[in-house]
């Protein structure tokens, strides 16, 4: 498993954590399968919060591995189906064991029961928390036609670091333009650099490094500083920035043409 691979499933917990709590209020509320009938609300709410918590970190997992594999649709729902299979079997254990403890006399139910009940929850959430990781990558698979088309180089940008005009992160992901087109990658920003670190560029903002040959004017807003590239971009620079782009010759005269 790669780095970045590793760094996705670190992440979003606060969601999971927040998705687990509305799951298990709502399905305590709710009382799916007779469970209302149990005893006193709070119970079932305990009760369904903890199988949601472990749930969510289990089945939340899964999708983010499946989704970062970027499979063909059907090899990648097929594999969540599977795996939701599989990863029910531990929590439909966990079901029991948790029913036992907050309702005693509820000893009528086999092992088979409770495997199906976590079964039809488990693989809605697991659809659903593929589903929105598909939406947030958004572009990474699907950034409009022009994206679509990008030629594939490989390495971790799927460019030609030459090509590279600009980096911008975007949440987890980094965009990398060029001057053609733009494309996300599942990277951190420190590992897009690196993979730039032989093109003459500068990080002028916590979230944007350009390509020296790419600057072609500079514009002040008041006290801010943007970098107009090849491609159009407007670069935010911060200020703190300001004094090594003088330093590395970026704002002399002599550097572009048609500064203002």
């Amino acid at each position: 498993m790669n780095s970045a691979l590793r760094q996705e499933l670190g992440r979003d917990w606060k969601v999971q954590l927040a998705l687990a709590g509305i799951l298990g209020l709502t399905l305590g509320m709710l009382g799916p399968f007779g469970s209302y009938l149990n005893g006193p609300l709070w119970q079932g709410v305990a009760h369904h919060t903890l199988c949601a918590l472990a749930g969510v970190l289990v089945f939340g997992s899964l999708a983010k591995v499946v989704v970062a594999l970027r499979l063909r649709p059907g090899a990648m729902w097929c594999l969540l189906v599977a795996g939701g299979g599989v990863g029910a079997i531990p929590l439909s254990w966990l079901s029991a064991k948790s029913a036992g403890f907050f309702w005693p006399s509820l000893t009528s139910m086999q092992p088979l029961d409770w495997y199906v009940q976590m079964l039809v929850i488990a693989q809605p959430v697991t659809a659903v928390f593929a589903l929105w990781l598909q939406r947030r990558r958004g572009g990474a698979d699907a950034g409009g036609e022009r994206a679509r088309t990008d030629p594939i180089v490989p390495g971790l940008l799927g460019v030609r670091p030459e090509d590279v005009v600009c980096l911008q992160m975007e949440d987890h992901y980094v965009r990398v333009h060029t001057r053609e087109r733009s494309r996300l990658v599942l990277a951190t920003f420190r590992q897009a650099m690196e993979a730039v670190a032989n093109r003459d560029g500068l990080r002028v903002h916590r979230s944007w490094w350009a390509a020296r040959d790419a600057l072609v004017s500079v514009t002040w807003q008041g006290r801010n500083l943007r970098l107009i590239l090849v491609t159009g971009i407007a670069v935010p620079v911060a200020r703190s920035s300001i004094a090594d782009l003088r330093a590395a010759g970026w704002l002399s005269s002599t550097t572009f043409a048609g500064s203002t």
